[in-house]
């Protein structure tokens, strides 16, 4: 549907007419940035009811090796699983 000429144009939101101000990244907090104590392991130790409980879509095998999605300090990243029989400890 064409925009009307009597219903007003919202322009963007911001303290300027052009809205840079809003989009600026300087404003934004950065949250990527993991402490040591989130950085996730090398490895995932899981037992095999864990595995088929996770989800296909943040699990796969690459040349026989198991992988699960894992949010790293480069974003998601696939990290090595280690699967156990027994419960966890």
């Amino acid at each position: 549907m064409p925009h009307s000429a009597n219903t007003p144009n919202p322009g963007p939101q911001g303290s300027n007419s052009h809205g840079s101000e809003s989009r600026n990244p300087a404003h934004y907090e950065n949250t990527m940035n993991i402490t040591e104590a989130q950085r996730p392991p090398a490895t995932v130790t899981m037992t095999a009811a864990e595995w088929a409980r996770t989800h296909r879509d943040f699990k796969s095998t690459f040349n026989g090796q198991r992988y699960v999605l894992r949010m790293t300090s480069r974003g998601t990243s696939p990290v090595q699983v280690i699967v156990t029989k027994g419960a966890r400890s």
